[in-house]
């Protein structure tokens, strides 16, 4: 899934996701299996067309316990947040899916990617300096 931004986000982000991955042996063979595709990762945010962080990674790999069953993990980073640092977004975000899935099973995947812009140092200092500013003035009220 592809999403338009707007404004862009430059000149660099703070990057954050997650994803929840539930596989399930849907025709009860007993074999169940979803993985990461190839040397990628099953889940990839991306910022226009820079890929940026991916989780579940080369060689991950969930099965279902017994025939019939389900299997559940999840994964993050960068959260609560977002606190990665990333590069700018000028016009799209999304999060691309690669994975393989034995036949006539099935996989359910819940995931998100979120791209803030970074603060700029000037508002960073006069935001600490208003905080420190009010600190300052409640301290001199209490007494």
């Amino acid at each position: 899934m592809t999403l338009p931004i707007s404004p862009a986000v430059t000149p660099s982000s703070l990057v954050g996701g997650s994803i929840g991955v539930t596989v399930t042996d849907s025709n009860f063979d007993g074999v169940g299996t979803v993985a990461s595709a190839g040397a990628g990762t099953l889940y990839t945010g991306v910022n226009d067309v820079t890929d940026v962080l991916g989780l579940l990674g080369p060689g991950f790999s969930l099965s279902v316990p017994f025939a019939g069953g389900s299997n559940t993990t999840s994964a993050f980073a960068g959260l609560p947040g977002p606190t990665l640092p990333g590069p700018a977004a000028l016009s799209t975000i999304s999060i691309r899916h690669s994975f393989t899935l034995t036949p006539g099973d099935s996989v359910g995947l819940t995931s998100f990617y979120v791209v803030q812009v970074v603060p700029e140092p000037t508002t960073l200092l006069l935001v600490s300096l208003g905080l420190a500013g009010l600190t300052a003035a409640g301290r001199r009220r209490a007494h």
